[in-house]
């Protein structure tokens, strides 16, 4: 399990993360699954080894998912929002 330095000390794990994130950014996480935000979690870690703002993080969350879609394997932001939401009414 993928473990992030969220507003300068505080280390989360992706179900904590799962916990925290406020409405406005958790309707996006809700579409990932626990592999894929494992994923997203790691590659934020590489990006942020100090840590990440909590606001950042969710900002990531609600405004990049071009960037997280691509992390994933993703042609494009298109085709990862197709594959979830079908995946999430199915």
């Amino acid at each position: 399990m993928a473990v992030l330095t969220v507003s300068g000390s505080f280390e989360f794990n992706t179900d904590e993360i799962r916990d925290m994130i406020r409405p406005a950014a958790k309707e996006y996480v809700d579409y990932l699954s626990d592999d894929e935000l494992d994923i997203i979690v790691d590659t934020l870690s590489e990006w942020y080894p100090d840590g990440i703002d909590e606001v950042e993080l969710e900002d990531f969350f609600r405004f990049k998912d071009e960037t997280y879609a691509k992390w994933l394997g993703y042609d494009d932001v298109e085709e990862f929002w197709d594959d979830h939401q079908e995946q999430y009414y199915a």
